[in-house]
């Protein structure tokens, strides 16, 4: 049985993600000394508080997976509620991509990344559970080197086999075809997902734009490519190969280019006809047995015997604070009354303990507050390493807010 973390004893240090929608915190157990990070929901956002209780029935749902971020506990004050799990010390994939690899992965890297995915997206599918929000910052790297999904406020329980989700969420350059057209989505579209991500862990780009583009723009770019059909998907194909040669041959990079196995990868995930799609129903068999991953020991893999291509200092990643002056912080700045109202007390009344401490930076209680951890896998213990070359230990403003 795992020890209890008393929430009063845990002591916010600084604040390492500000996003739309909630905030990130490191915070120490001031009885171990051991970090954690701390996901705060403000509760008068209502829609989006309304999301930390998806987020956390998902948690509790998936839990036990290697490649999915563990809920340690959840609980609450008069203002907040907040989502303890661990704090991953290689920060998150968008820093490590842009750091590390801006013109692309190595592909043995890739491929662990990737194979990392594929069982946490198909596990949370056997579950019944879409993602919706695949993206290079809800990839975390914990301290084995393992990538984890997190962030899961976009998380949907399907109740029963070819229902559809369809309201258009999460990141605009990984929306599939069908929620571009309205059609709504189901498992699939998670894994046209991961054939973007892989796109960009591989070449460094995004095939529908850097985020500097509009929904309309970008949607209308998906929609060609999709209907464009098999000539599309054939020049997809192409331009990776062609690109990554000629990046290592004007770098003078001793290296071989792309694989035909890698980019057919991409484009079996980036099937613009569902059922055609690799990953989905019968052919998630077909995604595990892909060329591209024969090398990939699935069995190791969810045993976490498989080595990652990097694994973090032990030291900690130094993720940076970021300031609470700005009119971002107003996502997880108290109320000034301290007054719950109780409509708030009903709608929240089983997330967790209340925290009797206000919830500030430097300040933890006397104790008292122990909450029992959800049960999760447990962690081994792997050799430390330096970052890869070029790097600082990996973070993002982004974490999983």
């Amino acid at each position: 049985k795992m020890p209890s973390i008393d929430i009063e004893l845990l002591l916010p240090t600084k604040v390492v993600g500000l996003g739309g929608q909630a905030g990130v915190w490191v915070a120490k157990d001031g009885s171990s000394g051991q970090e954690y990070a701390v996901k705060q929901y403000r509760k008068a956002k209502g829609r989006r508080a309304k999301r930390a209780l998806a987020e956390r029935d998902c948690l509790l749902s998936c839990a036990k997976h290697p490649f999915i971020v563990g809920l340690l506990a959840s609980f609450q004050t008069s203002d907040s509620i907040f989502l303890v799990v661990d704090l991953a010390l290689g920060g998150d994939m968008l820093a490590l991509t842009h750091r590390v690899y801006p013109n692309g992965m190595p592909e043995p890297t890739a491929r662990y990344y990737c194979a990392c995915l594929t069982l946490a997206l198909s596990w949370m599918h056997a579950l019944g559970w879409l993602y919706r929000d695949l993206k290079l910052e809800n990839v975390l790297i914990d301290g084995n080197g393992r990538a984890k999904l997190c962030d899961f406020g976009f998380a949907k329980r399907l109740r029963e086999p070819g229902e559809r989700a369809y309201t258009l969420c999460g990141t605009e350059e990984y929306t599939s075809p069908e929620l571009a057209r309205g059609d709504g989505q189901g498992p699939p579209g998670d894994w046209w997902a991961l054939g973007v991500l892989l796109h960009e862990m591989l070449t460094g780009d995004n095939p529908f734009g850097n985020g500097d583009a509009t929904f309309a723009v970008v949607k209308v770019a998906i929609l060609l490519f999709a209907k464009g059909g098999a000539s599309a998907a054939e020049e997809l194909e192409r331009s990776m190969i062609e690109r990554s040669a000629l990046y290592k041959e004007m770098c003078g990079m001793d290296a071989l280019p792309l694989s035909r196995d890698g980019a057919a990868l991409v484009r079996g995930l980036m099937n613009a006809e569902e059922e055609q799609r690799l990953g989905a129903g019968e052919r998630l068999a077909e995604l595990m047995n892909h060329p591209w991953l024969a090398r990939v020991e699935w069995d190791r893999m969810l045993r976490g015997e498989a080595r990652p291509p990097w694994i973090p200092s032990p030291s900690g990643a130094q993720l940076p604070g970021l300031s609470l002056e700005g009119e971002e912080a107003d996502v997880i700045r108290a109320d000034a009354s301290g007054d719950e109202p109780e409509e708030w007390k009903e709608l929240f009344a089983n997330f967790g303990a209340t925290r009797t401490t206000p919830w500030r930076l430097g300040e933890s209680g006397t104790g008292t507050g122990a909450v029992p951890r959800s049960p999760r896998t447990s962690r081994d213990s792997s050799p430390s390493a330096s970052a890869p070359s070029g790097s600082q230990n990996s973070s993002s403003s982004s974490y999983f807010s």
